[in-house]
């Protein structure tokens, strides 16, 4: 997808954008040397979850289906499907699309069997390490690894970039549902996580549940 100043690639196999390039510059981090030979590879990107992790069979890694086998591109769209998730009994989908510099990711949870599990749309999006970065409430400052992840009640965040970009990352839920708004550092330094997610409910056969994201060069 290309549309200037920004281009956009969805990678299917991986199911996730991959690619937010700025002027030359991808805005995402993509792991260089991913490893395929372990139980899930971190790729990088934009990657949508179901939420909350709790509710998965095992904590750790994603169900295959979820993030491990290739999605499929929906018609001639830019919107990307899972393979059915039988032990949620939904199908995960991530769309995006372009205007100007703001980029808007769908993501959505769609109910196609029956499950009594309370779910949500899960965004994470990997970004390079930047020099700065704020919620409404003021400068964050980060420690690396699961010990300095951080929650906030928020919905929007604002980093600058090593480059000297300023991007402005935020996030509404279909429906006004709440969401909430974490941020984690690599424990290797590598990249920063960007994670929105909508308030987990039961859903009914046929319900569709949407996450909206947006990245906006400002």
């Amino acid at each position: 997808m290309t549309d200037q100043p920004i281009q956009l690639k969805v990678d299917p196999a991986k199911g996730r954008l991959m690619e937010i390039v700025h002027n030359g510059a991808n805005l995402l981090w993509v792991n260089p040397k991913p490893e395929v030979d372990v139980s899930w590879p971190n790729w990088g990107g934009v990657k949508t979850w179901i939420w909350p992790q709790d509710a998965w069979p095992a904590k750790w890694p994603p169900l295959p289906a979820m993030d491990g086998l290739p999605w499929q591109q929906e018609d001639d769209s830019n919107t990307i499907a899972s393979k059915y998730i039988e032990e949620f009994g939904v199908r995960l989908l991530q769309g995006c699309e372009l205007n100007g510099e703001k980029v808007c990711i769908v993501s959505e949870l769609r109910q196609e069997g029956v499950s009594a599990i309370q779910v949500a749309p899960w965004v994470v999006i990997q970004l390079p390490v930047p020099k700065k970065l704020w919620v409404s409430t003021g400068k964050v400052e980060l420690a690396a690894g699961d010990e300095g992840k951080q929650s906030f009640d928020d919905n929007e965040v604002e980093l600058l970039t090593s480059r000297g970009r300023k991007l402005r990352i935020s996030s509404d839920v279909v429906e006004g549902y709440d969401m909430s708004l974490q941020l984690y550092l690599d424990p290797e330094g590598r990249y920063l996580e960007v994670e929105f997610a909508g308030r987990p409910k039961e859903l009914v056969r046929g319900e569709v549940y949407c996450l909206t994201t947006s990245l906006e060069v400002i």
